[in-house]
């Protein structure tokens, strides 16, 4: 079943929560991106549920503990909503020269922005290297 938004009372919000928690490293950066380039705060919860039911974003609702849950498989359409703007967001693995912005990737694990990070300690930060970035250009 897919939950409709609205606020906090969807069924089994707190087992969705945990996905977020687990999975969602990558939609947070594009969700930081989003509030860096509109100077707006989003509603977090509710962009990534529009990420999902807009296809942008996938989740599992039958099993919350699918490893795929929360990959962002249209970083570009769920920008262009999020902020207006179009953008080009291709997978390096150089570090770029040139870039809007630049979300790297640890260990094909963990995503981060280079001054932000939604985990307060990354094992894969600590100990491990940048195995691929998303490069980030306004079209």
């Amino acid at each position: 079943m897919t939950p409709f938004y609205n606020s906090s009372s969807f069924p089994g919000i707190q087992t969705f929560c945990g996905s977020l928690g687990k999975w969602s490293c990558y939609a947070f950066c594009i969700l930081k991106i989003a509030e860096t380039e509109t100077g707006k705060r989003l509603d977090v919860l509710k962009e990534i549920l529009i990420g999902i039911y807009s296809g942008w974003i996938w989740y599992n609702w039958e099993n919350h503990d699918d490893k795929e849950n929360l990959f962002v498989r249209n970083a570009e359409n769920w920008l262009v909503y999020l902020t207006g703007e179009r953008y080009e967001v291709e997978k390096v693995y150089e570090k770029p020269q040139s870039a809007n912005y630049v979300v790297e990737c640890w260990n094909n694990a963990h995503f981060r922005l280079p001054d932000w990070d939604s985990l307060a300690y990354s094992n894969s930060v600590a100990t491990g290297k940048i195995t691929s970035w998303r490069v980030f250009k306004q079209k």
